[in-house]
């Protein structure tokens, strides 16, 4: 570490570093039901090519990466709370702020993102100008309210959210169809929810494992609510991202 002191900088995510024997799992689990998936999907064909196939593995396996890594460090850092505390931070010691930016947690920097001067724009495509990297995070800081103790009953926390996106995004751009919920409304009061893409939420469900489905829908472990859900919320989350 430099000699800048450790209070006065960000500390780096802790999801950006992977424990490989964790990775190897996932992918193992994922690759013993890649043709079931692909069948769901509606997409037998990738069989037959196996670039394609090899590049939508790695896309499923990424859901699961990213799921566990918002439970185990990115739903306390992504509360309004957190952000707010980091943005503070990086105003408050603005040194590097452009390397801190870049180690901080994924909601830190979507709201970077979100209030860069000029009009939003993605970490990744932006010149590391530290002046408009301040001027963001002072922006991003003034927007948020000052947050509530506590979070509020029934609200959504990161990590079902980007996982929900994930599966959402993941579905449309392989399968070229938009995620879709349909109804069977002669299957008691309320229907019946249906359809491929929550077949797809369902097999992918079914492969996590039990502590990891509990943390994105705790109250529903094994049921169908789980399945509608995150079906639900990975199209909300998709047509969100597009207006944006």
């Amino acid at each position: 570490m430099s000699s800048r002191k450790k209070k006065d900088v960000v500390q780096p995510w802790r999801g950006d570093a992977w424990d490989s024997r964790i990775y190897e799992l996932i992918e193992k689990r994922v690759s013993r039901e890649f043709n079931t998936l692909i069948d769901v999907m509606g997409i037998p064909e990738y069989r037959e090519y196996p670039g394609p196939a090899k590049e939508l593995l790695e896309e499923l396996v990424l859901v699961f990466r990213m799921a566990r890594t918002y439970i185990r460090d990115v739903n306390a850092a992504a509360s309004e709370a957190q952000a707010r505390k980091t943005l503070e931070h990086l105003i408050k010691h603005p040194a590097n702020i452009v390397e801190q930016v870049n180690q901080a947690d994924p909601r830190t920097r979507s709201l970077i993102e979100k209030y860069w001067p000029g009009g939003p724009q993605h970490i990744e495509v932006v010149p590391p100008d530290p002046d408009a990297y301040l001027e963001s995070a002072t922006a991003a800081f003034a927007a948020l309210p000052k947050p509530k103790p506590g979070r509020p009953p029934g609200s959504d926390d990161q990590a079902s959210k980007e996982c929900a996106l994930r599966m959402a995004d993941t579905y449309r751009r392989f399968t070229g169809k938009s995620p879709t919920r349909r109804y069977d409304f002669y299957s008691g009061e309320s229907g019946k929810e249906y359809g491929p893409f929550r077949d797809f939420v369902a097999a992918m469900l079914s492969l996590i494992p039990d502590r990891l489905l509990r943390s994105l829908h705790p109250h529903a472990l094994g049921t169908t609510k789980a399945i509608d859900h995150i079906t639900r919320l990975g199209i909300e989350q998709l047509k969100e991202k597009e207006t944006t």
